[in-house]
């Protein structure tokens, strides 16, 4: 049951980036069919169901063997990440993110953690300007960490010297189930593009912000 937040009493505060503090959930969502779509190709009726649990490197493999079997698999990898990166730069802050950021710093020490890759990371971390907010950035994908277990969220407490008592920031459910499996304290941001684990998310969070109101 989520209570009231005191920045305070926590001293390390661990922040995750896609649907937390930038709004690119929607994008990532759409990435694939959007992808195919840019080829001229129109996807079958079952591929988002196909690909909807497949890591990035699965989901390029199934492009490939499904509508482009003339092309290797490195071929499609890099179109498919360019494609990306290309999109991935239009993306904007949630609102008042800054304002969060801000008001953490002022706390304690703040460390990005993000399942994205760290090349797609410093697209926006440049474009938005918001790199100065951290004192750190890890990237799961770079540094084979797992949130779904919380165990990277312990990876990078103590990679960051320990502390007294972190915060995750964290939008998505399965990352709020991995944190608070470690006991970790969690604060959920709102991400309208996953209104439906709503319900589920206070259920697990030990707060929650709607960055719109904060």
């Amino acid at each position: 049951m989520a209570k009231a937040l005191n920045l305070k009493e926590y001293d390390l505060f661990i922040v995750d980036f896609d649907g937390t503090i930038v709004d690119t959930m929607k994008m990532w969502k759409n990435i694939c069919l959007d992808f195919i779509r840019s080829l001229k190709i129109n996807p079958t009726n079952d591929f988002y169901t196909k690909i909807a649990v497949l890591t990035n490197i699965e989901i390029v493999r199934t492009i490939r063997d499904d509508y482009f079997m003339q092309y290797s698999y490195e071929k499609i990898g890099n179109m498919f990440f360019e494609f990306v990166k290309a999109e991935y730069k239009k993306q904007n802050l949630k609102p008042n993110a800054a304002k969060l950021l801000t008001d953490l710093n002022n706390n304690g020490k703040v460390v990005l953690y993000s399942a994205t890759a760290g090349n797609l990371l410093d697209v926006l971390l440049d474009k938005l300007e918001i790199r100065k907010y951290f004192k750190h950035i890890y990237s799961g994908s770079d540094l084979g960490l797992s949130k779904a277990d919380g165990s990277g969220y312990l990876e990078v407490i103590k990679l960051e010297g320990g502390c007294n008592k972190p915060l995750i920031l964290e939008d998505a459910l399965h990352a709020i189930e991995g944190a608070k499996s470690q006991n970790l304290d969690v604060l959920a941001i709102i991400d309208y593009s996953n209104i439906n684990h709503l319900d589920e998310v206070e259920k697990y969070a030990d707060y929650i912000i709607d960055l719109e109101k904060y």
